[in-house]
């Protein structure tokens, strides 16, 4: 991804476009070995230089830009390893496997996590 397309490296990014992308689960979930209780989350992620921050935020309905004016309602911080693929995806695109593991594909960028 260039330097001028989400994500960028150090900027919250709403994982999504227009109101922020929702995750909800109707018991207490484990994502990467941490609790997340049940629950409905705005789901934001921030690239940095050792890795991807998934950022559950209670304030879901809101407009996937306003992160800043909510960021004190962070419930859940994980961070991942991100890779990449050799083709370039055009849609964002999120994959969840009966497995638990779940995925989000953004031009070459691939993010994995896993949630029981």
């Amino acid at each position: 991804m260039g330097k001028d397309v989400e994500p960028m490296k150090g900027k919250v990014w709403r994982m999504g476009a227009n109101e922020a992308t929702i995750f909800e689960t109707d018991k207490d979930v484990t994502i990467e070995g941490k609790v997340l209780p049940a629950g409905k989350y705005s789901l934001f992620g921030l690239l940095g230089d050792d890795g991807y921050t998934l950022i559950f935020n209670k304030a879901y309905d809101i407009w996937g830009t306003t992160y800043e004016q909510n960021k004190e309602k962070d419930a859940l911080r994980v961070k991942v390893i991100p890779s990449t693929n050799k083709t370039s995806v055009e849609r964002l695109t999120y994959f969840i496997d009966p497995s638990g593991e779940a995925s989000m594909s953004w031009g070459n960028l691939v993010i994995n996590f896993f949630v029981k």
